[in-house]
């Protein structure tokens, strides 16, 4: 696929929400693209991206508090599925925190999922693997559990919470006040997630938004917002 249409859509996104920093990842056909967006005030360094994720160091203020943010979008490839949780695996940082957000393509548990057939027990226990290998913890959600559907209006109706936030136990720390919301859908499959997080310093509380969430049409989106 070619640049530009992802560049001009992200272009427009810029000007309409005043962000003045962009990676762009282009789709493959009709799977993934990633783009990641942030204000200027915002102090972001990439580190590196894929087809599969965006690498950027996250600080609070110069030199504090820095730490790993990954945006995600694992493979929608059953039998590819591993590469990307192999991808997951290496960025786990030796010190430091470490959030994750996106789309994993994939559910922890059964009840996870609603409709259709059943997930293989093998793929999901692989993923809580990753997780486990990675001290990787899911941040729960606020809202509705399921963020993804087929939107049929028949028997065949299915709903899945493939969309999440997960962190290692340092960001949980740095991050006491933490929460996951799932918005209403708007002209797609997926629901956006809101990753609100908030350092408490002498009773006043610094809040960051980070969310998920696939727009219209096949390109995969993630911005942040400090």
């Amino acid at each position: 696929m070619e640049t530009k249409p992802s560049y001009t859509k992200a272009n427009r996104i810029d000007k309409r929400f005043s962000f003045q920093g962009c990676v762009v990842v282009d789709a493959i056909g009709r799977s993934g693209g990633l783009m990641l967006m942030w204000k200027e005030e915002s102090l972001l360094e990439l580190i590196n991206y894929s087809q599969h994720h965006i690498n950027v160091r996250v600080s609070d203020e110069p030199g504090n508090n820095r730490w790993l943010l990954s945006c995600f979008y694992g493979q929608p490839v059953s039998n590819l599925r591993s590469k990307t949780w192999d991808l997951l695996t290496s960025f786990k940082p030796e010190v430091g925190g470490w959030g994750v957000i996106g789309d994993f393509n994939e559910v922890l548990y059964s009840d996870e999922k609603e409709g259709g057939n059943p997930r293989s027990e093998s793929l999901m226990r692989l993923f809580r693997e990753v997780l486990e290998e990675g001290s990787l913890y899911d941040l729960g959600w606020m809202g509705n559990k399921f963020n993804w559907s087929n939107c049929h209006e028949d028997d065949s109706f299915t709903r899945e919470r493939l969309d999440r936030a997960i962190a290692n136990a340092k960001w949980k720390t740095q991050y006491p006040v933490h929460t996951v919301e799932t918005l209403p859908t708007i002209c797609s499959d997926h629901s956006p997630i809101l990753l609100y997080c908030s350092i408490e310093r002498c009773s006043i509380q610094r809040w960051h938004h980070f969310s998920s969430m696939r727009p219209a049409g096949t390109m995969r989106r993630v911005a942040v917002r400090l």
